[in-house]
């Protein structure tokens, strides 16, 4: 299932890509993300929570950047899971960012995620649902934190 999504950034590429790949701010846009753990500076370990209709997950994830082209793109892989409710989640993400002016940023994302388990009998429409509420939200606190800064 994929996702997309755009926003302009009233702040020069440069803070936008430093923001980005400073992974506790990042982490901090991201809903649901209880904690984040650096294992080197292309690998971090997260706890994320969620819920999609009654069934609420706890997945234990770990990112690995797999392209970074400073400051245009970067691309990453994440594979969570949730033993306990018996669900696993993989996802390809990626930011691109393209300067508008000096002082503003248009940053697209996008993210293709797999479900396998509990969660992926929900349906397309309820997971499709969550993913763009949850991609809205995350670029919303994103733009927040970094024209706040």
């Amino acid at each position: 299932m994929r996702f997309e999504g755009s926003l302009v950034i009233k702040a020069p590429m440069q803070k936008v890509w430093d923001f980005i790949m400073n992974v506790e701010q990042l982490a901090g846009c991201i809903p649901g993300c209880e904690s984040i753990e650096i294992v080197d500076e292309k690998t971090f370990k997260s706890q994320i929570t969620s819920k999609v209709a009654f069934l609420s997950v706890k997945l234990n994830s770990t990112t690995n950047i797999t392209e970074i082209d400073a400051p245009n793109k970067l691309s990453a892989i994440t594979m969570g899971k949730d033993n306990l409710v018996r669900t696993s989640v993989n996802i390809k993400s990626g930011f691109k960012l393209d300067a508008l002016s000096e002082k503003e940023t248009k940053l697209s994302d996008w993210c293709d995620v797999s479900i396998i388990g509990k969660l992926a009998t929900f349906g397309e429409s309820t997971i499709r649902g969550k993913g763009k509420k949850v991609l809205k939200e995350f670029e919303q606190m994103l733009k927040d934190r970094i024209e706040l800064n």
